[in-house]
This record gives structure tokens, C-alpha cells and sequence, in this order.
């Protein structure tokens, strides 16, 4: 009969002198990435979203259309500055908002 295992093989994998520092540098550059999401884009959204807006806006429909109250201490999920609960919003907060979600 013919053995059919798979034959495992070794690798080596050699890295560069310098790898350590490439892996904290692009560790740092995700750490601001994710940071800056808190910092910029959440706030973002805690100023033109906010819970009197939603109210405002959103209350009755939301329960009209999925039967289910409002959620209004979440700011704007799931718009991303394009959607429906942008629409309400004027152009200049509109425009100060997109640009705050793209920070990150």
C-alpha cells in the first residue's frame, strides 16, 4: 500500500533586525486610529445625534415603522453622516459632521 500521509515539513521564517520596531510603530498607528474614533468621531455623533434630536425626529417614526421605542442614547447608529438621520440635519452641521467621521 502507499503511504498517504501528508509529510510535514519545517519552515524557517527570518525576520529583520528591525521588525520590532516596524510591529510597535504599526501598533501605535492603530492605537490612534481606534482613539481617534473615540475622540473625534464619537463626539461627532454625541453633538449632532444627541437624545432631543433623535426625539425630535425619530421618536414616532421608529415606533411606527419596527414597533419598538426608540433607543435615543444611542447616538445615530447606524448612520454613518449619509443616511436617514443625517437628512435632518442642516448642511453646515451635516458637512462639520462628515468631516469629523472621517478623521478616523
Amino acid at each position: 500500500t502507499r503511504d498517504l500521509t501528508p509529510k510535514i515539513q519545517a519552515m524557517e521564517v527570518v525576520l529583520p533586525k528591525n521588525y520590532p520596531i516596524l510591529m510597535f510603530l504599526s501598533t501605535g498607528i492603530g492605537v490612534q486610529c481606534f482613539m481617534t474614533g473615540f475622540g473625534v468621531a464619537f463626539k461627532a455623533r454625541e453633538k449632532y445625534f444627541n437624545k432631543k434630536f433623535m426625539e425630535n425626529n425619530f421618536k414616532e417614526l421608529h415606533k411606527a415603522e419596527t414597533g419598538e421605542e426608540l433607543n435615543t442614547d444611542n447616538p445615530g447608529y447606524p448612520d454613518m453622516g449619509s443616511g436617514r438621520y443625517a437628512e435632518k440635519l442642516s448642511y453646515s452641521e451635516w458637512y462639520d459632521l462628515n468631516n469629523m467621521m472621517r478623521t478616523h
